[in-house]
């Protein structure tokens, strides 16, 4: 059973990140958490939604992202910890939609609802009778297609027995009442699914708007879901928290442990030498009995100076450039639209806006500065390539292969293996490979 701790849930009164934290730390089991943004073009504000993602105080295990605004995968910013699975539009500006999970959750796509088009983009995964699903309609797309999509899916979902969490922006006002809003919740109560999020998403000074929602098909007891009340964008971020755990064991760093070799302990490992009594060491009747003796003495010493440490290893994902003026700005850019989304002043959202739009230039400027020093003063070619490696390897990105369908055989293991070995060996004697057809 959930634990829910009473606030007052207004359309003026949001829970802040700290709080939605001590909703989770308050459950008696780890509850499976669900978050989605339309982040509306995330390239240049990637570090501020990691910083504004560390302010929950926990993890999300699965984080949806909607309006990425990326058209290459390559360019795709990583999370640590998370494994992306990503939806582009590759011939024009705008859309695009993200899934980070945790990479304890093994996740497969549904190709048959991993679709962009024109009219509506989403993005589906299973992890065993659970299916997470974010999608984004844009507001200028046909609506019947969008809801054509979804019947089949409602239904697909039904037919299989499956858990559902759905989220995105479906840019469909659900606060006001209108035809569209009307069909949007007799399709999805057709399907025994409910909406948990009922506050408005989209707050301006003259209109608020209910557009970002999660469906699911859960008892709505059975889950603590809401709107947060800060942004690094125009829409509000949404929040799920269900009971249904899934007891899976997370994979840690290693313990790092350190000894602390400071002027002090320097200082005090010196007194304590001078001090030992070494005459056991001088009175041994061997060389190999006075180094034993001498060693077992020295040891004794040194561990009781440099004891051994662990190392505290921040979980926060704040990259060095983001020095405490801009943390300062930052906060000051909360407390802005916080005052906005209570007040609905609009001197109040412009500043916010020229605060936001200030805070993305002096973080741009101090990224480019930071890789700038970071080459500067480096005159050998093997410490500047080793440096470079670093950064280009933490924004790689990869799939692991695991199987392969070649010639209608799906293959997997040391067949797959064996196939490509075979390829490779033949590649110059063949004028035509018959497996080029898979890649």
């Amino acid at each position: 059973r959930l634990v829910i701790l009473f606030y007052t849930m207004s359309d003026d009164n949001y829970l802040l990140p700290k709080e939605v934290g001590l909703i989770f730390t308050q459950q008696t089991k780890v509850p499976f958490s669900l978050f989605h943004l339309n982040v509306q073009s995330v390239r240049n504000k990637f570090d501020e939604l990691s910083i504004f993602l560390d302010s929950f105080s926990f993890r999300f295990d699965v984080i949806m992202l909607t309006e990425m605004w990326y058209k290459n995968t390559d360019e795709v910013d990583r999370l640590e910890g998370y494994n992306i699975f990503i939806l582009n539009r590759s011939d024009k500006l705008g859309g695009g939609i993200a899934m980070y999970v945790k990479k304890h959750f093994k996740c497969s796509v549904i190709t048959e609802f991993t679709i962009i088009s024109n009219d509506y983009e989403i993005l589906t995964l299973q992890h065993e009778k659970s299916i997470y699903s974010v999608v984004y309609r844009p507001a200028c797309g046909n609506i019947s297609p969008f809801f054509e999509i979804l019947e089949v899916f409602f239904r697909f979902i039904g037919e299989n027995g499956f858990t559902l969490y759905f989220g995105g922006d479906f840019n469909i006002d659900m606060h006001a009442p209108s035809y569209h809003k009307q069909e949007m919740m007799s399709l999805y109560q057709s399907y025994e699914l409910f909406n948990v999020i009922l506050q408005p998403t989209r707050v301006t000074p003259v209109h608020e708007a209910l557009l970002d929602l999660f469906l699911m098909n859960l008892s709505t007891s059975e889950v603590i879901a809401g709107v947060v009340g800060e942004t690094i964008r125009d829409h509000l971020p949404i929040y799920l928290l269900s009971n249904v755990s899934y007891n899976l064991k997370e994979t840690c760093d290693p313990e790092v442990y350190f000894r602390n070799i400071s002027a002090k302990n320097l200082e005090l490992f010196e007194h304590h030498m001078n001090s030992v009594n070494w005459s056991a060491v001088l009175s041994s009747v061997s060389a190999d009995e006075a180094f034993d003796c001498f060693l077992e003495q020295f040891r004794i010493v040194y561990d009781r100076c440099f004891p051994y440490k662990l190392q505290n290893v921040s979980r926060k994902s704040r990259k060095p450039w983001v020095r405490k003026e801009i943390l300062r700005m930052i906060n000051k850019k909360k407390a802005l639209h916080h005052h906005f989304v209570r007040t609905k002043d609009a001197s109040i959202l412009s500043k916010f806006k020229k605060e936001r739009n200030q805070i993305t230039k002096n973080l741009r400027q101090a990224k480019r500065a930071n890789f700038n020093n970071l080459f500067l003063d480096t005159k050998r070619p093997d410490v500047m390539w080793k440096k470079l490696n670093g950064i280009i390897k933490q924004g790689s990105y990869g799939h692991r292969i695991t199987e392969m369908e070649i010639g209608g055989v799906n293959l997997t293991g040391s067949a797959l293996a064996e196939t490509f070995n075979e390829y490779f060996v033949n590649l110059v004697q063949t004028s035509k490979c018959t497996l080029c057809g898979c890649f």
